[in-house]
């Protein structure tokens, strides 16, 4: 099921977050013997598509541009106080 898009980014941060707790613990080739062939294929789609997250990430300076937004919704914050 699709998330919402206005809680897009959190419910799959938290869901990649297992992910990523998953994937430290696969250290050899036995380790994926456990996974269902579809499991294995959802994980490679899952490696491609964070390369391509973090690749465009790098190309248009996306955590800069989050800093920014981040400060100037403070600064409306103050001035509604």
């Amino acid at each position: 099921m699709a998330n919402m898009s206005y809680c897009r980014f959190e419910n799959t941060s938290s869901d990649l977050s297992d992910c990523l707790d998953a994937v430290e613990n696969i250290n050899r080739v036995e380790d994926f013997e456990e996974m269902s062939d579809y499991e294995r294929e959802a994980l490679r789609d899952l490696l491609e598509t964070c390369e391509a997250i973090a690749h465009i990430s790098d190309r248009v300076g996306l955590v800069g541009l989050l800093d920014r937004a981040d400060e100037i919704s403070q600064r409306f914050e103050e001035e509604d106080e």
